[in-house]
């Protein structure tokens, strides 16, 4: 893939900007767009702060020596935010829930400040107080899994064991619940350590601002049999069977012209092949059956950021986030990218930000080297620096990382020269 093209002004900039677009090439390679949280403009130039320690209990001392220290429970609190959109707290009265494995409990109540606190596995949750239809009934975890067999060190609060009600968090999905609004998902994948443990930022958005799906909604009217061809090219391609994929799919979309989906994969597995055109082809018919389904507008615009046809790819990218602004973060990073390169700096920065607001699992650090050019264009050289380091904390071990810490170092050298003023030569 050819490399981001500037004019003569935009020369100095080219060690970042090189290889920003690893992450659209590496898209290339897998054709379905997959869900995730994505968000929306916070109004600020930052993430919005977490509070650094709130006023928790802390587990006291016990008289008893080491035995009654074992049986003592491990206390893990959860901390985090909730805005809305714009980066305001929400309005009050939302919930926050926790989905461990299809089991939902209430946690707590968003504050009037859009902050939350709570004990995991404590006696205090809100399933205790205000359960609905909806609302996982089981006992809290420190009633249900007590240690059994006095002191031992392989009970629940003892040793090794000491860690498993963190563990059992991991995997779990945390969201905000709010009559009339939609909420984003913090995922945990990480164990919680005892004590606070922040999880970052939730944002809620207007139900009617998610319109798009990324399932389509012609599969409620796709007969039987056309449905079975389009399994059977499924698992034609699984086998590596592209000739016999691509009669599958074509019988399929006979049979029901507006199979958006069987358009979609059909693309796919033309792209897969190398046939761009068909794909792209095939992409657009998906579009066109059902304008709701996000995947064919990503596809495309992800192909036209690779081919640097970057006003069709802001077009495509705006087009998916105004369907969808929510589960779509890649669409924040292509949506920077291509207005970047169309030199339209306000709207990449505001995108980028969006990105970083919702990038939860850190996929897109990329997003911190548009910001650094934007910063540099703009001749903000500490703002710029400050990027290029956040870009090295999030992909220190990038295949870039050698060339941006080179470029941060000869920017710190400059600055403190700049600082030092002009060398007095003695005569």
């Amino acid at each position: 893939m050819n490399t981001l093209q500037f004019g003569k002004p935009y020369l100095a900039f080219l060690l970042l900007t090189i290889l920003i677009p690893v992450a659209v090439a590496q898209q290339q390679t897998t054709p379905p767009v997959g869900g995730g949280s994505s968000g929306g403009n916070t109004g600020g130039n930052s993430r919005p702060s977490i509070p650094s320690r709130p006023n928790l209990p802390q587990p006291q001392p016990q008289p008893g020596g080491q035995d009654q220290q074992l049986s003592m429970p491990v206390q893990v609190f959860i901390l985090g935010r909730v805005v809305r959109e714009d980066g305001s707290p929400p309005p009050y009265g939302a919930v926050i829930e926790l989905n461990c494995g299809g089991s939902i409990t209430r946690e707590a109540i968003v504050g009037t400040n859009g902050q939350f606190s709570f004990q995991f596995g404590g006696d205090n949750r809100l399933a205790q107080v205000f359960p609905d239809a909806s609302q996982s009934l089981d006992p809290p975890l420190g009633d249900s899994e007590r240690m059994v067999g006095g002191n031992s060190s392989s009970g629940f609060y003892g040793g090794d064991a000491r860690r498993q009600r963190s563990r059992r968090m991991i995997g779990c999905e945390m969201r905000a619940q709010l009559s009339g609004f939609r909420s984003t998902i913090l995922n945990i994948m990480e164990e919680p350590q005892q004590g606070p443990n922040e999880v970052g930022t939730i944002v809620l958005y207007p139900n009617e601002r998610v319109q798009g799906s990324l399932v389509s909604v012609t599969n409620l009217l796709v007969p039987k049999s056309a449905r079975k061809s389009a399994e059977k090219a499924r698992k034609a391609v699984q086998k590596r069977n592209a000739a016999e994929a691509e009669v599958l799919y074509k019988a399929a979309i006979q049979e029901y012209p507006k199979y958006a989906e069987a358009w979609f994969e059909l693309g796919a597995l033309y792209e897969g092949q190398g046939k761009m055109d068909d794909a792209r082809s095939a992409y657009r018919e998906s579009k066109r059956v059902d304008g709701m389904y996000l995947k064919p507008y990503m596809r495309l615009a992800q192909l036209a950021a690779a081919d640097q046809d970057w006003r069709v790819a802001s077009d495509l990218v705006e087009k998916a986030l105004e369907l969808d602004s929510i589960n779509l973060v890649e669409a924040y990073f292509v949506s920077a990218l291509a207005h970047f390169n169309l030199r339209e700096f306000d709207l990449s920065e505001k995108r980028a930000k969006q990105g970083q607001r919702m990038d939860f699992s850190n996929k897109y650090p990329q997003l911190c080297l548009i910001l650094a050019n934007i910063s540099l264009v703009r001749r903000d050289s500490d703002n710029g620096l400050k990027e290029m380091k956040n870009y090295l904390k999030l992909a220190p071990n990038a295949a870039n990382a050698a060339v941006i810490r080179a470029r941060v170092r000869q920017m710190e050298e400059e600055a403190s020269q700049r600082a030092a003023g002009p060398k007095i030569v003695e005569r």
